[in-house]
């Protein structure tokens, strides 16, 4: 009897090991560029980080130390960015309606340059805020926010909104096996089934964004109550939660990486195996490379 086991368990592995074959996966060679990552608002210094592409199977990101960058407004040269750790800096405050550009010289690349205008500061108050204003139909505990917008007149404008919960949480330390209380902030997301008609306007819902870019479409050159229902994310571990809202007026070249951004991040989150991730075309305003560089100004509200 043991021998015929024996005998049935060689076939079976002898019909599985045949079944292997290595196979040379040929992928299209792609053309290394320089990548550039910079979102410029006047309250902050101006930070850019440089890179360089490589293929898919390596490890990312490959960042850039040796480059010279200049930073001019309305063509004018005003910095050099230095070098300051993984970023060049400067210092310089960017100023409202004004157009910037940056331009990248890497060796063994074409110049790589970006343009961006810095959008009009938001005009914005908040009408109300609620941490529980109501429970979706799977028992989740949503929160709103109803802001008024005094939409900017004679132009397409562009907006973004952040919610951020901000809490204490005891969370479990292994290498001391003790429990520790930390402070923690977190974008959260929005109700992708009930939610402002602008929201959907978006169609970015159902990719759970944490932060919401829309336009005004829906309510160019007047005022606009928009109500925003996001998650409060409640699991009953949190202490002293408070919440503050971000809200951004941004640039169109904002808007578009933003939206793509989302769409990538969500994706990034699926099975391959089960053919759940999906390859997105960012958004790029970099000429002879990839990249954002991209203007916006904020207010913020803290709320208890």
């Amino acid at each position: 009897m043991q021998k015929k086991i024996l005998i049935a368990a060689l076939i079976v592995l002898i019909n599985f090991t045949a079944c292997i074959r290595e196979v040379d996966l040929a992928l299209d060679k792609q053309n290394t560029l320089p990548v550039i990552n910079a979102l410029v608002t006047p309250e902050e210094d101006i930070h850019i980080r440089l890179s360089i592409t490589a293929p898919i199977l390596d490890d990312l990101p490959i960042v850039v130390k040796e480059a010279t960058v200049k930073l001019y407004e309305n063509e004018n040269q005003l910095d050099n960015p230095e070098l300051e750790g993984d970023d060049f800096v400067s210092n310089y405050s960017c100023q409202t309606n004004q157009i910037y550009k940056i331009t990248i010289d890497m060796e063994g690349f074409d110049t790589a340059t970006a343009i961006d205008t810095m959008p009009q500061p938001p005009q914005v108050s908040v009408v109300d805020f609620q941490e529980n204003a109501y429970t979706d139909a799977y028992g989740s505990r949503m929160g709103q926010i109803i802001l008024n917008i005094q939409d900017q007149v004679d132009k397409v404008n562009y907006y973004e909104i952040v919610v951020i919960k901000k809490y204490y949480r005891e969370t479990y330390n292994p290498e001391e096996d003790t429990f520790e209380t930390i402070y923690t902030e977190d974008p959260t997301s929005f109700d992708e089934e009930l939610n402002d008609p602008v929201f959907f306007n978006e169609d970015l819902l159902q990719y759970y964004p944490t932060s919401m870019v829309f336009s005004d479409d829906f309510f160019k050159n007047e005022n606009y109550t928009l109500k925003a229902n996001f998650w409060n994310h409640l699991n009953g571990d949190e202490e002293d939660m408070t919440y503050s809202i971000i809200f951004r007026s941004i640039s169109k070249n904002y808007y578009d990486y933003k939206k793509t951004l989302t769409k990538h991040q969500n994706f990034q989150e699926g099975d391959v195996w089960e053919l759940e991730i999906a390859p997105v075309e960012m958004f790029s305003n970099v000429k002879n490379g990839l990249g954002i560089f991209a203007c916006y100004q904020e207010v913020k509200f803290d709320m208890p």
